[in-house]
Parts: structure tokens; C-alpha cells; sequence
């Protein structure tokens, strides 16, 4: 998908997202830098990352797939306790349903979380900034786009003029 914003920018989109209760965070390249776009439900937010001014990329496995996980499993246990001592006793259709139903959403909603892989929080370094990369919370993805933006900053980066070892100034 690619979405213009302008007649000199065509964004595309990369992979990684992020989605929340209220809120969605995507990641899109241009040319010369990468956009994060935070939405909300009031509106949006901007991040632009210029390819010549990523100092560093980096990537930490966190533990997040594994307490969501535990989070999503205390929840259909609390469907699935009470089902089997309603299926010992007499059944009501309509309670069994009720929470069979209820078990198979949290079950539903565990089976995805583990399908899509470790969690990492994934950062962009600049001389000003060291900012979360909220689109890239899953490592598969994370890696896929360093893969990708690793040869643009390469190039960007090398265009710059090399700093002179003893001043720190730009060489001649």
C-alpha cells in the first residue's frame, strides 16, 4: 500500500504494528526517513526519522508475550472452572454456552498472541533522541525492517562528509 502526503513524499507502508484498545501505531519509508504514526481516538501523532541522523537501531527481547500469555490463561480458566462444575451438576444450556463461548474467546486470544512471536521493544537513536518504536513489538518484524533500512541509512549516512580525527571537524 503506498499513501502520498504530499507530491514529492510516496510513503511505503512496512512491516509491524502495533494495536491497542483505542489506539494504532504504524511505521511507513519515504526516500529519506522513516514516519511513525501514532492514532489515536482524538487524533494522530508524527515521528520522522531521517536515515542520516539514525545513529543506532536497537532491539530488546522483553517478556511481554509471556504475561500476556499468563493474563490470557488466568481468564479462561475463570470461564473454564466454573463450566466443568456446571456440566458435573445440571447443565443450563445457556450458561454453558455462555461461558464455553467466553473460554473459546480467551483461548482465541492466546492462540494469536503466541502465533505472532517473541516481544521486543524496538528503539531509534538520534544525537536528540532515543525514542520506543511502538510498531515494532514483535522481533520477526523488527528484524525484517532493519534488514530493510540498514542499506537506506548506509547510503544516506555515507554522503555525509567524514569527521577529521584529531578536530572532529569535517574533513577537507
Amino acid at each position: 500500500m503506498r499513501r502520498e502526503s504530499s507530491p514529492s513524499a510516496t510513503y511505503t507502508r512496512l512491516p509491524g504494528r502495533r494495536f491497542g484498545l483505542m489506539q494504532r501505531a504504524t511505521l511507513w519509508a519515504a526516500a529519506d526517513h522513516v514516519l511513525v504514526v501514532n492514532e489515536t481516538m482524538t487524533g494522530e501523532a508524527y515521528r520522522r526519522f531521517f536515515f542520516r541522523d539514525i545513529r543506532a537501531i536497537t532491539i530488546h527481547p522483553t517478556g511481554r508475550r509471556e504475561r500476556t500469555s499468563l493474563v490470557l490463561v488466568v481468564f479462561a480458566l475463570l470461564n473454564l472452572v466454573p463450566l466443568l462444575f456446571l456440566m458435573a451438576d445440571d447443565p443450563d444450556v445457556r450458561a454453558v454456552s455462555l461461558l464455553a463461548g467466553g473460554t473459546l474467546v480467551w483461548v482465541a486470544l492466546l492462540v494469536a498472541n503466541l502465533l505472532r512471536g517473541p516481544s521486543c521493544e524496538t528503539r531509534f537513536s538520534t544525537a536528540a533522541h532515543d525514542d520506543v518504536v511502538a510498531p515494532l513489538s514483535r522481533l520477526a518484524p523488527a528484524r525484517r525492517v532493519v534488514a530493510m533500512l540498514r542499506p537506506r541509512i548506509l547510503a544516506a549516512q555515507a554522503e555525509l562528509a567524514p569527521l577529521s580525527p584529531a578536530t572532529g571537524d569535517a574533513a577537507p
